[in-house]
């Protein structure tokens, strides 16, 4: 029998162990619109200084101080997270403006889709009744490939946290909340085991319109426990076609809803073959405990696929996705196969009276091919107007994917080896909560023995 100070130790020991499994969970902390830079609610820091809290356009969560998630799908948690208020400022924008929203680091044992919706507060946002907000979703992405796993979480993580959408060009000018939400289903096999990691932040876009976006849905009705897209075995279920769940894209923007879809729309998200590895190198599998999230976004994601690979970009609104026109394709000719196109980062505005932010740099890809765009930066200036002078980088990946011998490649390999002992652990008969576990702990060990110099 254990002692009383034996048990207390086993406890303690039991919640260090378990500390990265808790805190690796993410929020959004940084939003992006046309150069200009926005805080989040950052769970880490605003919840214990009251009275110097910042005034930020992230929806206040100060109860959730573990980091932690949502699995009740009926109950108003799920709007904008555990108690949540509004945020009392808004993030300015145009209708079809991209935005850029940078998250703190995510784990890569935490697959899932990634969606996004838009709801009118039909008044001021900073005072709205979130029970009665309706969203439409305006962005998903889910499953790109079985074999080797890649889902939009791993997107997300490829591109350093980041996920890049587009508001409507079809909206109405007015006060919005946005609503970005990743579903981690590494433990869904469980009921109620998917967990929702709901983000909200105020808006404020002018028009064009002339779509309202106010008869949609509320969150507390989006998902079933039962629903195969949300109750699964992400280590074997994910050979099936998996569908994105919640209401159809573009439902409940007003008007002619249909019209508000893209082409891309209504295709399937699985793609005919596996999509390539990220061409940037991907971080160690050491860095998988969170760290502190980091003020400095980076540049913004890209996708690409490789040669000889059929893939559909996510689904998306209006002007999420812009796809290249062939210039030597007739008119009769049937449509090529889309594309996904590189995107523009932000460009940061030193005299933005938003809280200035530095950027870093993404880390460089290294190119496989000669037709790779390098980046390129204007010059510098030289004259005494420098702080209000920008300078933009357009980055475009390789389109050959990388043969395994570089850092991202070795990076890949052993994400497939994770997967791989999971799933084996549990072909055992043990719990994915157990298997996760472990995994856990080897990462630990492995971590305490390169601080050792071994």
């Amino acid at each position: 029998m254990l002692s009383s100070s034996s048990s207390v130790t086993l406890g303690v020991l039991a919640s260090l162990s378990l500390a990265p499994f808790v805190s690796a969970h993410g929020f959004v902390h940084e939003i992006v619109v046309n150069g200009q830079h926005y805080k989040g609610y950052d769970i880490l820091t605003q919840w214990w200084q009251p009275q110097d809290r910042p005034v930020v356009a992230g929806w206040s969560i100060p109860n959730n101080q573990n980091n932690g998630y949502v699995s009740d799908y009926q109950s108003p948690n799920m709007i904008c997270h555990i108690d949540a208020t509004p945020g009392q400022t808004s993030v300015k924008a145009n209708a079809g403006d991209q935005v850029t929203l940078h998250w703190t680091e995510w784990p890569r044992l935490h697959p899932g889709p990634v969606l996004t919706y838009l709801a009118n507060c039909n008044g001021d946002c900073k005072t709205v009744d979130k029970t009665k907000l309706k969203f439409t979703k305006i962005d998903e992405d889910g499953l790109h490939s079985a074999k080797p796993m890649h889902w939009a979480t791993d997107t997300l993580i490829d591109n350093n946290n980041t996920w890049v959408m587009k508001l409507p060009s079809d909206v109405a000018a007015g006060n919005y909340v946005l609503r970005h939400e990743i579903i981690a289903l590494q433990g869904a096999v469980n009921q109620n085991g998917a967990q929702m990691y709901p983000s909200c932040i105020n808006f404020e876009i002018s028009g064009p319109g002339p779509k309202t976006y106010d008869q949609g849905t509320s969150p507390m009705t989006f998902y079933d426990a039962e629903s195969p897209s949300i109750k699964i075995q992400v280590f074997y279920d994910v050979t099936k076609n998996y569908t994105i769940p919640g209401p159809p894209l573009g439902a409940g923007a007003g008007g002619n809803a249909a019209s508000a879809l893209s082409s891309s729309a209504v295709e399937t998200l699985i793609p005919t073959t596996a999509p390539p590895p990220p061409s940037t190198p991907e971080p160690s599998i050491l860095s998988f405990a969170t760290r502190l999230p980091s003020s400095s976004p980076s540049l913004v994601a890209v996708t690409t696929s490789g040669s000889g690979t059929t893939f559909v970009p996510p689904k998306t609104l209006p002007g999420a996705t812009e796809l290249p026109i062939p210039t030597t394709a007739s008119s009769s000719s049937p449509p090529p196969p889309p594309t996904p196109s590189s995107l523009e980062p932000p460009v940061s505005s030193r005299t933005s009276a938003a809280v200035p932010t530095s950027l870093q740099p993404t880390p460089s890809a290294k190119p496989e091919e000669s037709s790779v765009i390098e980046p390129t930066l204007e010059p510098t200036p030289t004259s005494s107007t420098i702080c209000t002078e920008t300078r933009t980088a357009t980055v475009t990946r390789s389109a050959v994917p990388p043969t395994g011998t570089g850092n991202t490649g070795r990076a890949s390999r052993r994400y497939q080896r994770m997967y791989r002992r999971v799933k084996a652990c549990i072909d055992r008969g043990e719990t994915p909560d157990n298997c996760l576990r472990a995994m856990i702990a080897r990462i630990q060990k492995a971590q305490s023995k390169q601080k050792a110099g071994f």
